[in-house]
C-alpha cells in the first residue's frame, strides 16, 4: 500500500473529500514544474540545433508532451507514487486494491489523460462530480484513484 494512504476499496468519504479540486491545483503546479524542465531541454535542443543544422530541432514541438509523460509516469509510479504537485496538495495515487502504482499503470494513467483533455479539454473534471470518489475518466481506466494523504 501507499505511504499514508487509506484503502480505496473502504470508502472513507473523508479520503477523497476536495480531491477533484486539489486535483486541478495540483496539475496547475505540476505544469510549472513541467515548463521549468523544458527550459533547460529546449536550450540544449536549440543549441544543439545549430550544431546539428537543425537536426535537432525536429523534436521540439514534442518537448512539452514528451516531458509530461516523463514527470507524470516517473513519479506516480515512483516511491511517493505522486506528482511534486500532488504531493505539495496531499494527494496521492494508489490502485483500487490500495497498492503503489506501477510504472505501466502510471504510463497508462497520464496517456489516457492527455487524449481525455486532447478531447474534451476541462469538461473531463465533470465526471468527478458525478461519482463519490471524485475519480475521472483516466482513474477508471486505468484503475487508479487519487485520494487525500492521511
Amino acid at each position: 500500500m501507499t505511504e499514508n494512504l487509506p484503502s480505496p476499496r473502504r470508502f472513507d468519504p473523508l479520503a477523497f473529500d476536495g480531491v477533484l479540486w486539489r486535483r486541478s491545483l495540483a496539475y496547475l503546479i505540476d505544469l510549472i514544474f513541467i515548463l521549468l524542465l523544458m527550459l533547460p531541454f529546449g536550450l540544449l535542443l536549440f543549441l544543439g540545433g545549430i550544431v546539428t543544422l537543425g537536426l535537432l530541432w525536429a523534436p521540439l514541438p514534442f518537448l512539452g508532451i514528451s516531458l509530461g509523460l516523463c514527470y507524470h509516469t516517473f513519479l506516480v509510479g515512483g516511491a511517493k507514487a505522486s506528482t511534486w504537485g500532488q504531493r505539495l496538495m496531499g494527494l496521492g495515487v494508489a490502485t483500487i486494491e490500495g497498492q503503489q502504482p506501477n510504472m505501466v499503470q502510471a504510463f497508462v494513467q497520464v496517456l489516457l489523460f492527455y487524449a481525455t483533455v486532447a478531447v474534451a479539454t476541462p469538461l473531463i473534471l465533470l465526471v468527478g462530480l458525478f461519482n463519490a470518489k471524485g475519480r475521472l475518466i483516466h482513474d477508471m481506466l486505468s484503475t487508479l484513484v487519487v485520494m487525500k494523504r492521511g
